[in-house]
């Protein structure tokens, strides 16, 4: 979202009790009860190489409901009184498309994940609002300023709830919106079912500085982006681990693999993470609105490619966001039917060290965009910001990193 939250940076910061110092600072700073929301942090550049627990966080923060928003916007951490805020406990089922974070015994360590994440996001984001509406207003006018002295005139928000669609009419009404924004609409809890928003207004209409865009729709997770691997491509990937802690003794690639949730197929496949929709539900969705897909993994882009060629809208060209795991086959469907991969290479700086540590299937390229070019298929540049601190708001910048077109 465009003005976000305050925000955590890894780095500067790079051990969790530096993460938990500003999580005490905050407290020290809110009466009890305040929620807390810092956005940004990313386990790889910590030393520990691991996220914060509810007991670390309770220990600086009992009185508070705290949220730790992780950089990919996709997952984030409690203490016990957000879990307490949000309705969740031990006895809390896993919802479809989302889970919680477990440790023994089954207690929750805090760790909440997509469609549990978004629901707590939501929840925070409504009880900010409704006590701090001018510290969002500071804020997006920081981030605007920063916005301008790149030279941007226009940005493009792509997760905008009612909330805070709302807000950014009375940004222009109070006159302080100097920059165009064409908004993309999302349910009020991000990653949900978007179906609330399909009677709302209709893509394109322009009020002022504001363009309402296409609905934004998320078809699987961040780090548990939808894959699949061949029975082959399995075994070697478990090689490759093998390999590498023998090389270089180390936890974080079996922390990795360990939290992807595998599942065997009929046809002898493996998949990994989370796809949001089965693909009547997602083609009842596109057909009945314009959407562009965020799709990542390569069993997402998979779906995304099917639907759009089944869906097709004449008016403008089917999008999908990221694609970061393509492979040939993908590409050339893509080229085929003049569907617009929107890709963003400064996200390499932030994602390519949790590729190094897990490795990648030969078949398939991580921001493969000599592979895409090659195959005829346009490239958008995106720049993705403000998910990482480390992410300019400029997407020319973030080129530099698109020279190296696959991460082995």
């Amino acid at each position: 979202m465009f003005a976000g939250y305050p925000e955590i940076r890894c780095p500067p910061l790079r051990r969790l009790a530096d993460i938990l110092d500003l999580v005490a600072a905050q407290a020290a700073q809110r009466p009890p009860g305040w929620w807390i929301v810092l956005g940004g942090f990313d386990e790889m550049q910590l030393a520990e190489r691991r996220r914060p627990t509810r007991d670390e966080i309770d220990a600086v923060a009992a009185a508070h409901p705290v949220l730790l928003v992780h950089f990919t916007y996709h997952e984030g951490v409690l203490n016990s009184l957000g879990l307490q805020s949000a309705g969740f406990n031990e006895a809390s089922a896993d919802p479809p498309g989302g889970w919680l974070g477990r440790g023994r015994r089954g207690r929750l360590d805090g760790a909440v994940f997509e469609r549990c994440f978004g629901h707590v996001e939501a929840m925070a984001r409504g009880a900010l609002l409704a006590s701090d509406r001018d510290g969002w207003f500071a804020r997006a006018n920081a981030y605007q300023e920063r916005v301008l002295a790149a030279g941007i005139t226009h940005v493009c928000d792509a997760a905008v709830p009612p909330n805070l669609e709302s807000l950014y009419r009375e940004w222009q009404d109070r006159g302080e919106l100097r920059v165009g924004v064409t908004m993309m609409p999302i349910a009020d809890a991000m990653l949900a079912d978007p179906a609330p928003r399909l009677d709302g207004a209709a893509t394109g209409p322009l009020d002022g500085r504001l363009a309402l865009g296409p609905l934004k729709l998320f078809l699987d997770g961040g780090v548990h982006c939808a894959m699949c691997f061949s029975l082959r491509d399995a075994i070697g990937q478990f090689a490759v681990l093998i390999g590498k802690l023998l090389r270089a003794p180390s936890r974080v690639p079996w922390r990795l693999v360990f939290q992807q949730r595998a599942r065997w197929h009929a046809d002898g496949s493996v998949h990994t993470g989370l796809l949001y929709y089965r693909d009547a539900e997602l083609d009842h969705v596109v057909a009945a609105a314009g959407a562009r897909m965020h799709a990542a993994g390569n069993a997402a882009i998979r779906q995304a490619l099917a639907c759009l060629v089944r869906t097709r809208h004449t008016v403008l060209p089917g999008r999908i966001d990221h694609f970061f795991f393509v492979d040939n086959d993908s590409a050339r469907q893509a080229a085929e039917h003049g569907i617009v991969a929107v890709v963003q290479p400064a996200q390499l700086s932030v994602t390519g060290d949790w590729l190094l540590q897990t490795g990648l299937a030969r078949r398939l390229a991580y921001h493969g965009y000599r592979l895409m070019l090659d195959r005829g298929v346009t490239l958008v540049g995106s720049s993705d910001a403000p998910s990482s601190e480390k992410i300019s708001p400029i997407p020319l910048p973030g080129a530099d990193g698109a020279a190296p077109s696959t991460l082995p």
